[in-house]
């Protein structure tokens, strides 16, 4: 089970962007067992980060799944922790 776990570390530019993440990882079998969001903004930039602790279904393919999400447009960063 400790395999099927994974949490990741996420910055993105809009919230539709976090809808596209939750969106990618339900068509892949993941499960989003906990999210914590965070808003920082600065001079001349504003950007959401995201913890997202994942559960992969049997068989749920994790590495697919992470790369869709780095594709996402308005996705910064996308680290496993």
């Amino acid at each position: 089970r400790r395999g099927r776990e994974i949490t990741i570390y996420v910055e993105y530019l809009q919230p539709s962007c976090l809808d596209a993440i939750m969106e990618c990882c339900s068509r892949r079998g993941i499960k989003v067992t906990d999210v914590e969001i965070t808003s920082r903004s600065g001079e001349g930039f504003s950007r959401t980060c995201a913890v997202l602790s994942l559960l992969s279904r049997k068989g749920a393919p994790q590495d697919t799944a992470l790369s869709e999400i780095r594709a996402i447009e308005g996705v910064l960063v996308l680290q496993r922790v």
